[in-house]
């Protein structure tokens, strides 16, 4: 990932956006910088406006083995700026993990809370009871500065727009 990311050629939204009807279009996927805004953000209950929220949360099992027990992806479509103009993109078509530092933690599975205890009590009936719970928590907030991986293309009228690569976007 950090191989596709880095070894992409940067552009601005601004410059992709100079490309005339004629002009070229980059034939590979470039890294594209920019600003994010977003009319619709994620709110979450600590006051953070997001456009992308992946959590993850796991328990392990007596056999060592580590198990799902919840897996959430939210996001909002958003416009990749700069001051020369805007590029739309959905993060919901993002390679993962997102680039982004996650938010960890690990403890004991009774520290989950009320939420994840029926989750935590149908897997001890099942495999035993689960020793350390983790929880990984990616975000992409309304105040970043992002580069985005992706593919540039032309639309039906002319307008030049952002598509993910195989394999998504890298964010």
């Amino acid at each position: 990932m950090a191989r596709r990311l880095g070894g992409a050629r940067e552009l601005k939204v601004g410059r992709l956006l100079d490309i005339g009807p004629d002009g070229e279009l980059p034939q590979r996927p470039v890294r594209v910088v920019g600003r994010i805004r977003c009319g619709d953000p994620i709110v979450t209950a600590e006051d953070d406006r997001l456009v992308a929220l992946h959590r993850d949360v796991e328990v392990q099992l007596p056999s060592g083995a580590w198990r799902p027990i919840e897996r959430l992806r939210e996001s909002r479509a958003f416009e990749l700026w700069d001051h020369d103009g805007s590029l739309t993109v959905d993060p919901a078509a993002a390679q993962e993990p997102l680039v982004v530092l996650p938010h960890v933690w690990e403890g004991p599975p009774d520290e989950l809370g009320e939420v994840y205890a029926p989750a935590v009590t149908r897997i001890t009936a099942e495999d035993g009871p689960p020793s350390v719970a983790r929880a990984a928590t990616r975000m992409l907030s309304v105040v970043e500065r992002l580069m985005v991986l992706a593919e540039v293309r032309r639309t039906a009228n002319g307008d030049i727009t952002l598509a993910p690569p195989p394999g998504g976007y890298v964010i």
